[in-house]
């Protein structure tokens, strides 16, 4: 799975650093991921659930030093299993 264009906030970036990182070393981490589609109010549209997924590449943009979140510009997933949740 591709995931194009995407913030990365809060909490959430530790722990992305440290997943990608394992890769690394080659140690391959595998995790239940959610991943969702929000409206302009952020609200969510569609998720998806990427069962023992693990990264396989990273394109970062320039970063912005002032900044707390993390922008992404395409990361490369692999994963056993899709699955679709349509939001209620």
């Amino acid at each position: 799975m591709t995931l194009k264009k995407g913030v990365v906030r809060g909490v959430s970036v530790p722990a992305l650093y440290s997943w990608i990182s394992s890769t690394q070393i080659n140690q391959v981490d595998k995790r239940d991921l959610y991943i969702r589609l929000c409206d302009e109010k952020g609200d969510t549209v569609i998720s998806w659930k990427l069962v023992n997924a693990f990264p396989t590449k990273l394109d970062a943009p320039s970063f912005n030093a002032t900044s707390n979140d993390v922008a992404v510009e395409s990361m490369e997933l692999m994963g056993d299993t899709v699955m679709i949740e349509e939001a209620a």
